[in-house]
């Protein structure tokens, strides 16, 4: 199951002897994929059955605009959008989608509350977590629902085309990238292991941290370490 099908709580599918052609999953014959995919669709890897024209609503309905034209965010605020025929796309947000709740969205500056939700996701619900950073591709068709027994248990999140795994080496890296951000500002975490960087850092944390630094660096090229840059909380910030 898709994350798509989390989009609208207890949504279910009609099932007409058609497979969607991205996740899979049965669905009439009511929707064609040509209609939804624009013309720089690329993403054939993603589909689970290629070979089907049609397209289920909960994918299709990924690729549009959010019904209603209102994101609520994280932090319990919310955007409209700016003019009834220019709707709010899917792709130019955050989601946090939970089985049976409606989709929250967040931005770049909703860091914080991403982290929580992230430290304690949905446990024995499916759930998905899909992060967007540039806002220039569709993700939200790319994950997995996950479905954990337990908040320690590892599960995937979304990171524009990538997925990380939220395991304890993520809170690691991402522990070890507030305290650079702290020092050299949140912008510069991911830039290549340099000498200046080094000193500044152990000037603060003091000699010891010079391992941690160099187990960052080591990683900065994962998309682990890049979810991590962009998560990060300066001292100020957390």
């Amino acid at each position: 199951m898709r994350a798509t099908h989390l989009l609208i709580p207890n949504h279910i599918e009609p099932d007409g002897g058609e497979n969607c052609c991205i996740c899979g999953c049965p669905t009439g014959a009511a929707l064609k994929g040509r209609d939804y995919f624009g013309d720089t669709f690329r993403d054939y890897r993603e589909m689970q059955d290629r070979l089907s024209p049609y397209i289920c609503s909960m994918c299709a309905l990924s690729l549009k605009d959010v019904p209603g034209g209102v994101v609520t965010y994280l932090d319990g605020t919310s955007k409209t959008p700016r003019s009834e025929k220019r709707g709010l796309g899917w792709r130019f947000f955050s989601w946090v989608l939970e089985e049976g709740k409606a989709p929250i969205g967040a931005t770049k500056a909703h860091c914080k509350e991403l982290r929580d939700v992230m430290a304690h996701p949905p446990v024995e619900k499916k759930f998905a977590i899909i992060i967007a950073d540039s806002g220039q591709k569709q993700l939200i068709y790319r994950l997995d629902a996950q479905f954990i027994l337990s908040e320690s248990t590892p599960y995937l999140v979304q990171f524009e085309t990538e997925q990380v795994l939220i395991n304890t080496e993520f809170w690691k890296l991402l522990g070890i990238a507030d305290r650079i951000a702290s020092v050299v500002g949140k912008m510069r975490v991911l830039e290549p292991a340099n000498y200046l960087f080094l000193q500044k850092c152990m000037d603060t944390y003091g000699e010891s941290f010079a391992e941690d630094y160099q187990y960052f660096t080591q990683r900065a090229e994962t998309a682990a370490a890049r979810l991590c840059g962009f998560l990060a909380l300066a001292d100020k910030e957390s």
